[in-house]
């Protein structure tokens, strides 16, 4: 047989190794099970402790695989964190789905430090009651319908990857169930109610103790008014709103009017705002010192 190195023995050609890492007197094993390469550690020391280890490894992957059976597993962490890495590299690279930050939230806050110390393929209905648990206490409220539907989606890419690793098999991926109380959204304000909010906000604005509030209170006017104007989603499609998103038209049928394109969470869109769209934005300018800078230029 040819050693490849002093720290790499072939025990079974194109089947069956046992390697050193640098700096880690462990020996690791690299084993092929139905064409596909899987490495565990051996947990030895002991060169000849290590090769017989390594055999047992391989005779216990083959067993598994005839049972249907992960030959080897990872920690739930391990699995979450390349998804984890996808989803910030899409993000980068400006290719992911708006919905992509909240998912990497998820990871970070929720998934990866409560479920991340199980194997992958070991996700017990008791893991999944304590995730809820200790989501709720996290939350400080519990998790509602849409909430549960978006980690369980989650969960569900964390899944496919480990299955696509063969880190696990459909037989252990759990069944997920979203079961918390569906949100209720509030209703559209009526006339009276915006009525009320635009005579009572410039009072609200000089009330302010702070100049950073008071800035903060005007700007969350203009947002206001842009949002009753053109009836955008609050959130997401104003606040990533830039100059170069805005158009300014000018027709002698409808009036002006600038045409937006912002996104959110159903992705990009048009929106359209009219004369009092047009004057926060002509506000803002002079408030970002661009006050030679024509609208009609945008």
């Amino acid at each position: 047989m040819r050693e490849k190195s002093e720290n790499t023995h072939i025990l079974i050609e194109r089947q069956l190794r046992i390697y050193q890492r640098e700096r880690s007197a462990v020996w690791q094993c690299a084993f092929n099970v139905d064409g596909r390469w899987q490495r565990t550690s051996t947990n030895e020391r002991e060169l000849a402790k290590a090769k017989k280890t390594a055999h047992d490894i391989l005779v216990k992957a083959n067993v598994k695989k005839e049972l249907n059976i992960a030959p080897i597993t990872r920690k739930l962490k391990d699995v979450a964190n390349v998804v984890l890495k996808q989803l910030e590299k899409e993000t980068k690279n400006n290719t992911a789905k708006p919905i992509f930050k909240d998912y990497i939230s998820v990871l970070n806050n929720y998934i990866i430090p409560i479920l991340g110390k199980y194997n992958v393929n070991n996700i017990s209905r008791e893991a999944l009651d304590e995730y809820e648990t200790k989501l709720t206490k996290k939350m400080r409220k519990p998790a509602t319908f849409s909430t549960q539907q978006m980690h369980n989606a989650v969960l569900n890419m964390i899944f496919d990857e480990a299955v696509l690793q063969r880190f696990m098999t459909e037989l252990d991926r759990p069944k997920l169930v979203a079961k918390g109380k569906v949100s209720e959204r509030r209703p559209a304000f009526d006339m009276e109610e915006i009525r009320a909010l635009r005579e009572n906000i410039d009072g609200w604005i000089k009330r302010a103790e702070t100049t950073v509030s008071k800035n903060l209170r005007l700007l969350l006017r203009e947002y206001v008014y842009v949002l009753l104007d053109t009836g955008a989603r609050p959130g997401k499609e104003l606040l990533n709103l830039r100059w170069k998103q805005i158009r300014y038209t000018h027709t002698n049928e409808s009036g002006s009017h600038v045409e937006m394109m912002v996104s959110g969470k159903t992705g990009k869109r048009k929106i359209i705002g009219w004369a009092e769209t047009i004057s926060v934005l002509k506000r803002l300018l002079k408030v970002q010192g661009l006050v030679g800078f024509e609208l009609q230029s945008i």
